[in-house]
């Protein structure tokens, strides 16, 4: 379990045997639509809203509430259908928040794009690596969807406006986001 692993901080809640084996990939690499959603500079949240057209809210799956640190493993589902947009693993340094934030994120509903924007919190993007890998077990357990094919991810760092982390995230797309959304009849 290492802080420069593409995975982390998601190696903190699997063992090695669960952790998908990654394909680092340029985001050149990375295909349509998900290189629009992950090969850029901006934060996921507001990015998938966009696309979707919703709100998103949050399922935590396991947490790591610590003094210094606070860590969480969700998924991100959308308000209006409650549609998995994104498996998650974020860890936030709780000492660079205001306590509003820090209250927003104990309270585990909230992704972390809306609790910096809510709170003010000027921020930047900075993703450190791109994946891709196989994992039907991880689909079907993290995803809750049955699903053989290449799913896609990134591995990134918000910081604050003195450059300093505020969060480490990975963040993995299911293979739905090709529809954006929307079934067949345009829904």
């Amino acid at each position: 379990m290492a802080e420069d692993s593409p995975s982390w901080p998601m190696d903190l809640f699997m063992n090695d045997r669960d952790l998908p084996l990654l394909e680092l990939q340029q985001g050149a690499e990375i295909p349509p639509p998900y290189r629009d959603l992950l090969v850029h500079m901006r934060e996921m949240t507001p990015t998938l809203e966009a696309y979707y057209g919703s709100s998103i809210h949050i399922e935590p799956l396991q947490v790591l509430d610590g003094q210094l640190t606070f860590t969480r493993e969700a998924l991100l589902r959308l308000d209006s259908c409650d549609r998995v947009v994104e498996y998650g693993v974020l860890r936030a340094h709780l000492g660079l928040l205001s306590p509003e934030a820090v209250e927003l994120l104990r309270a585990r509903r909230v992704p972390m794009g809306t609790i910096l924007a809510r709170c003010g919190v000027t921020h930047s993007s900075s993703p450190s690596g791109f994946f891709r890998f196989r994992n039907p077990k991880f689909a079907a357990d993290k995803l809750c969807l049955v699903w053989d094919g290449w799913l896609y991810g990134r591995r990134n760092t918000l910081l604050n406006e003195s450059g300093r982390p505020l969060a480490e995230v990975c963040e993995i797309l299911p293979p739905d986001a090709q529809t954006g959304g929307r079934d067949e009849s345009g829904v």
